[in-house]
């Protein structure tokens, strides 16, 4: 018994050391490639929305039951694993670092008064001002979706925010530019 839970002490460090590594140019090249074949398999899995995933973002337990839901856990896997990441889970986990600490980093460099609160409080005057002048329906309509996922989109940032690990974020920091030109350069090649 004092063997095995030797071994397991000494093998418990190097289960983790993975997750606990800040981000590397490496390693984000890695995610972005795995997650575009990813999305190759959306259509053979449509029970796997977008939508769905992304408002689950950072809820790894609600992405494995999505996952697992639409029947695509063995597919999945098989790419991840492919892809080198020990499984579907720790993909999923350094994915959400990288989107954190992504969206931290956006949220710190955008200028006094052009955030996020202030910009939708822009939308709402506007939409309330709009609402009054006879526009048709559907173009308020429109534009209360516009606001909606403004909105959508700013409390995702708030949750990254969160969810963000110093070492990622001074990661990102240095190095957002190019990070997006990847994932601009992976969206090209689809």
């Amino acid at each position: 018994m004092k063997k095995l839970f030797l071994t397991f002490c000494l093998l418990l460090p190097t289960l983790f050391a993975n997750a606990e590594q800040p981000l590397t140019k490496d390693l984000v090249v890695n995610l972005q490639s795995t997650m575009t074949q990813l999305e190759k398999l959306q259509d053979k899995y449509p029970a796997l929305k977008e939508e769905d995933i992304n408002a689950n973002l950072f809820n790894t337990k609600n992405q494995l039951a999505l996952i697992e839901a639409a029947g695509a856990t063995n597919a999945i896997e098989k790419v991840v694993k492919g892809a080198g990441f020990d499984d579907i889970e720790s993909f999923l986990e350094y994915a959400q670092r990288m989107t954190s600490s992504m969206f931290t980093v956006m949220k710190e460099q955008m200028p006094p008064g052009m955030n996020m609160d202030a910009l939708i409080k822009r939308q709402e005057s506007t939409l309330s001002a709009i609402k009054s002048s006879g526009l048709p329906e559907t173009t308020i309509a429109e534009m209360k979706k516009g606001l909606a996922e403004m909105k959508a989109q700013a409390e995702m940032m708030e949750k990254a925010a969160v969810h963000a690990k110093p070492g990622d974020v001074s990661f990102m920091r240095q190095n957002l530019a190019w990070v997006m030109q990847q994932f601009e350069a992976s969206m090209g090649a689809n």
